[in-house]
């Protein structure tokens, strides 16, 4: 009788080994699932990230948006309902206006909106402050909100003595720029001058020399001349051009001025003596006697007596000869002051303008001209020794003095000093918040620009500098 073999009890080798490659399959999946999930966890956060960083940015443009919209309100005078502006309740000062509709940003991909909320203090002064505020909402997220505040100024147009953006040139001796104050009263070398004159060119050149008392600036690649001195109260004896005072930063972008667009009463050609303005006109909307005229002829004794507030428009040449003058604030003026605007060239030889208020603000001349390439309106005062009280802002003109005193302010593309030629700089122009796109004579005239500007990102009633509003119309974000 055979015996069986000893053969051991349990399972076999063989579905060990299945058993133990099935479990760790299963281990290596479980890791395996942990991992991606980590993986699409963090890229679904990533992109939630991404998301939020990109519509973060377009709700500080909507921001944007609104402070231009608010700066537009402010320069074109469409503060009303009509344009969707309401009064803040409570506040005769204050008005609010909001855009909830129409801002779709991802259109086709999902409902993110946008909405403009603004606010605007004090909006008929000339320093209005603006709040603004762009949110998104975006589906399933927190809205996204930027706030920004800003204050507003008035543009100042005469900031300075001489500002010619292509180039200046000095032919003669002894030119100066310097500053005085015209409330004190006339300029004088002694007892009326200050350093605020001022020197804004590309770059300077010409065989003269020049005296500048205040500052210069000037395009960093072009030399300046030690003959044209740059100086103030506190530069050393011996030094020629301060080092404080000279800048190399130039940088101008002059606007080009237009004509007022309201209604005119027309003159013709003025070739004789004139008085504006006439018995029996009536002043425009703004209380100025508005008038044109196709040119401005004047010889031997002729005067136009300015004895109010006058605006001509002057479309052709103006030309004053021998003791032909323009003359302002004579006897029985009654808030005597001139804006002329004129598009064809100026020749004032002789007598020229007679500023009896001896204030340049009250006669400013304002370019107006088309850009052709192929010409350079001119502007040229030969007052062989004569002091116009008067401001120019042309900024596609060349400027020439010859042997003439300018008390004001020059404004241009070019200018040209030649025999002893000077400019005053009147600095109580800076005062006058003047636009060269419009002016006081036209309404809406667009006089407010930035003054500064910040983010508002504490929390609302936290008393810090950058606190949020939440007054209306924020009341409902904050």
């Amino acid at each position: 009788m055979s015996s069986l073999p000893n053969t051991p009890c349990g399972p076999s080798p063989r579905r060990t080994d299945r058993g133990s490659a099935i479990v760790t399959v299963l281990v290596l999946a479980a890791v395996t699932a942990v991992v991606i999930s980590g993986f699409l966890f963090r890229s679904a956060q990533e992109a939630r990230m991404a998301t939020r960083s990109f519509y973060n940015i377009a709700a500080l443009h909507l921001a944007e948006a609104a402070v231009e919209e608010l700066l537009h309100a402010s320069n074109t005078g469409i503060f009303n309902l009509a344009n969707g502006w309401t009064a803040l309740a409570g506040s005769t000062t204050s008005l609010v206006k909001t855009v909830s509709s129409g801002i779709n940003l991802s259109p086709g991909i999902e409902a993110v909106t946008g909405q403009i909320l603004m606010r605007v203090d004090n909006f008929a002064s000339s320093t209005p402050t603006l709040v603004a505020a762009g949110v998104v909402t975006i589906p399933g997220q927190p809205s996204i909100v930027k706030q920004l505040r800003v204050s507003g100024t008035k543009q100042i147009v005469w900031s300075g003595g001489v500002v010619a953006a292509d180039g200046l040139t000095f032919n003669g001796s002894d030119h100066a720029v310097d500053g005085y104050d015209s409330e004190t009263g006339v300029y004088d070398a002694v007892t009326n001058i200050t350093d605020r004159g001022s020197v804004v060119t590309r770059q300077c050149t010409g065989d003269g020399t020049a005296r500048i008392w205040g500052y210069a600036t000037r395009h960093g690649s072009y030399s300046w001349s030690n003959r044209h001195k740059v100086k103030c109260p506190t530069t050393p004896a011996n030094v020629d051009v301060d080092p404080s005072r000279m800048r190399t930063d130039f940088n101008v972008n002059l606007v080009q001025s237009t004509a007022p667009s309201c209604s005119k009463m027309s003159l013709g050609t003025v070739t004789n003596s004139l008085t504006l303005p006439r018995a029996g006109d009536s002043p425009n909307w703004n209380g100025k006697y508005v008038y044109s005229c196709s040119g401005l002829n004047l010889d031997s004794t002729d005067v136009l007596d300015i004895k109010g507030p006058v605006i001509l428009v002057v479309t052709d040449d103006i030309t004053l000869r021998e003791n032909a003058r323009l003359r302002i604030g004579h006897t029985g003026s009654t808030d005597a002051s001139l804006n002329l605007y004129f598009s064809g060239d100026i020749d004032i030889n002789g007598y020229g303008i007679d500023n009896l208020l001896n204030v340049p603000g009250k006669c400013l001349f304002w370019g107006t001209h088309a850009y052709r390439w192929w010409y350079t309106p001119s502007v040229r005062f030969r007052g062989w020794g004569r002091h116009h009280r008067c401001a120019v802002y042309a900024s596609r003109c060349r400027i020439r003095l010859d042997d003439d005193e300018l008390h004001g302010s020059v404004i241009c593309k070019n200018m040209d000093f030649y025999g002893t030629s000077k400019c005053h700089y009147d600095t109580k122009l800076a005062t006058i918040a003047s636009d060269p796109n419009g002016d006081s004579s036209s309404a809406g005239s667009s006089t407010i620009r930035l003054g500064s500007w910040v983010e508002l990102t504490q929390p609302p009633g936290s008393g810090g500098a950058f606190a949020r509003d939440n007054t209306a119309p924020f009341n409902t974000l904050f």
